[in-house]
């Protein structure tokens, strides 16, 4: 286990090694590593798979898409939670010599909250319509890579998160077969509503 962590805080500091060097850059990945930015541009792209299409029958798959990328997010942060109240694990920035870019979070490290978030909603989206889960594949690699070049998570941080994405999209999935009729009437329900 200590050569593991030992490799994972090698891996942290040869990414975050150009980290204040490069003003640019900094400022690119800072944008990125955000918060606010990609998260938020990956809520306003179910966004659109929900409202963007004019084809009915796509546009209600596309819906269910957007639903199940919803409670994938949900129960991988929830799944998160559990793992924070049994196992802390200090930030790189606590633990090795790294470069901060942006604020030093206090809550465990292990798993990546964000790499949960996004790749729970790529892996639901991804199940739905590969064209549009591959953008959003790309984005929450992209978000996590620069994450851990801000000196806010491990790779194996990042690692945990996205592997407990992914398992949460695959479940919310396969329980989106088993309650298909639940999930049709409702949004027959919102159709009325003018929600879908």
């Amino acid at each position: 286990m200590e050569t593991l962590i030992n490799i994972d805080q090698a891996l942290a500091q040869a990414i975050n090694a150009l980290a204040g060097r490069f003003w640019l850059l900094d400022e690119i990945v800072k944008g990125v590593a955000n918060d606010y930015f990609l998260i938020v541009s990956a809520s306003l792209g179910l966004l659109l798979l929900w409202f963007g299409t004019i084809d009915p029958a796509r546009r209600e798959t596309n819906q269910k898409i957007a639903l199940q990328a919803m409670a994938s997010l949900g129960l991988g942060t929830w799944v998160v939670a559990i793992f924070n109240s049994a196992i802390f694990r200090s930030r790189p920035f606590d633990e090795i010599p790294i470069t901060v870019l942006l604020y030093q979070p206090t809550d465990s490290s292990f798993p990546a909250n964000s790499a949960t978030i996004l790749f729970a909603i790529a892996a639901a989206v991804w199940l739905g319509n590969r064209k549009a889960g591959r953008l959003f594949f790309i984005v929450a690699a992209v978000h996590s890579l620069a994450r851990i070049y801000a000196g806010m998570y491990y790779p194996l941080d990042i690692l945990g998160g996205a592997v407990i994405g992914i398992i949460t999209a695959l479940i919310v999935f396969v329980l989106f077969q088993t309650i298909n009729p639940i999930v049709n009437w409702l949004l027959r329900q919102a159709r009325k509503l003018f929600l879908a």
